[in-house]
């Protein structure tokens, strides 16, 4: 039977590391910080755009459904395979000095597996927070049933994203990272959810300072997600 990982004690662990990489590979961060930068800019200048029109014309459904349609879009073919392959190019550092053309070579190696799984969670997650908004807005009480369902189905659906990057960097199938990011979420429950609120924390930190999310949410990302899954992941035998 595995020894599950003490929740605090690891994600404290996990934080101090993370912190004390980012200081400690600044140049690495940078490049990090850069392909971040690439990866979200277009979605967080969209949403700047688009959320003022709620405030002027109230029509909250129709650009609810255009921004999570871009969403789609764009965190399918473009920043969920920018963030694998940023994962699994820090993978590469622990055992040699990255270059170009090996980042290339890591983003053609997992992009069609990154687009897949980046396009189901990405139109998952946007269906369910339409029905929230629909919830929401209505009141009503099939609307509500919905969105409550439709809240933990979201939140569960987020636990499991934690462990995608990783499992397809380990060269899983579309299906194993399915299945096994549903296991880990499942036997790992506390931990999972707590990672996720911390890293939510840290996302609203950021926006709250524009220059923290360009600057040090990405590295903080990717440094947190590989101390995290290691700690969860290494308690099976493999």
């Amino acid at each position: 039977m595995a020894t599950k990982p003490p929740v605090f004690q690891t994600i404290g662990k996990s934080l101090i590391e993370s912190a004390v990489e980012l200081y400690r590979s600044l140049g690495f961060s940078m490049i990090i910080d850069l392909i971040w930068f690439v990866a979200y800019m277009p979605l967080i200048i969209v949403v700047n755009i688009c959320l003022p029109q709620i405030h002027q014309t109230g029509d909250v459904i129709s650009i609810a459904t255009l921004l999570l349609g871009f969403f789609c879009i764009w965190n399918s073919l473009v920043s969920g395979p920018f963030v694998t392959t940023i994962f699994a190019f820090y993978q590469e550092r622990k055992v040699d000095y990255p270059n170009f053309k090996g980042l290339v070579k890591l983003f053609k190696k997992f992009y069609v597996r990154s687009v897949n799984i980046s396009g189901i969670f990405s139109i998952g997650i946007s269906l369910l927070a339409m029905n929230i908004i629909m919830a929401i807005i209505t009141k009503q009480i099939l609307f509500l049933i919905a969105g409550i369902i439709s809240l933990y189905i979201l939140l569960f659906i987020m636990m499991m994203s934690f462990y995608f990057n990783p499992l397809i960097q380990l060269d899983n199938s579309f299906k194993k990272v399915l299945r096994k990011s549903f296991l880990l979420v499942s036997d790992n429950l506390g931990i999972s959810f707590c990672i996720i609120i911390i890293l939510g924390m840290i996302l609203a930190l950021c926006i709250q300072f524009s220059f923290l999310f360009i600057l040090v949410y990405g590295p903080i990302f990717i440094y947190f997600s590989d101390r995290g899954f290691e700690a969860v992941y290494n308690q099976y035998e493999l």
